[in-house]
């Protein structure tokens, strides 16, 4: 057994991740079953630990891109959010100047009738027939 083998998997068992999940006993057992390890068992088991460190490393980026995507996708939800109420808010606006148009409309007509000259009252007539 080589100790430099020894130290760099043990090195790299306690930086593992899914090392340090486990309970005192279970890593105690794990770090006593390689102190009488071959070379050939310590280098599988170095090569074991940096495939588990690549793969821990790349579920994590992988983890990081999904809450990125999804922090994209309600920055998305939001806008279309806004774009919708602001949408509502100018078709709102466009019915109330509609309304405000069609009453002033009515108002201005009102006002037309309001201002045409009346109809003359026959005075000589109606003085001539006693009606006064």
């Amino acid at each position: 057994m080589n100790q430099e083998l020894l130290n760099q998997f043990l090195i790299l068992l306690e930086a593992s991740e899914s090392f340090k999940l486990l309970g005192p006993e279970e890593q105690t057992a794990i770090r006593d079953s390689y102190q009488n390890a071959t070379d050939e068992q310590l280098n599988q088991g170095i090569q074991a630990l940096k495939e588990d460190r690549e793969a821990t490393e790349k579920a994590a980026a992988e983890e990081k891109q999904r809450e990125e995507n999804l922090i994209e996708e309600i920055g998305n939800i939001k806008t279309a959010i806004r774009e919708e109420e602001r949408t509502e808010l100018v078709e709102a606006e466009a019915v109330d100047r509609a309304s405000e148009k069609k009453n002033v409309k009515a108002l201005l007509e009102e006002i037309e009738v309001m201002d045409k000259p009346k109809e003359k009252i026959p005075w000589n007539i109606l003085i001539s027939n006693n009606k006064l």
